[in-house]
């Protein structure tokens, strides 16, 4: 494993009321600049390391994000 599964962003980026622009705009946000100061997710961090700075179009992490905030990760079986 390389990373975490994407159940486990979703469950750290998401929270009860969240709303879909917020959850959105804080996936961009970290896959833009992904640092420690800004992590949410300290266990990944000492397990894989910061993940190196990509250079991902934004409209297509706007839609991995969506997607992520629509779905049950969990009941799909997406657990990677």
């Amino acid at each position: 494993m390389l990373a975490p599964p994407m159940s486990r962003v979703k469950d750290h980026y998401y929270s009860e009321g969240v709303s879909r622009k917020t959850f959105i705009e804080a996936i961009v946000k970290w896959v833009e600049n992904p640092n420690e100061e800004t992590s949410v997710m300290p266990g990944a961090l000492r397990k894989f390391g910061l993940m190196p700075k990509q250079n991902f179009d934004k409209q297509d992490v706007e839609a991995i994000a969506a997607y992520l905030y629509d779905s049950n990760l969990e009941q799909e079986g997406c657990n990677h």
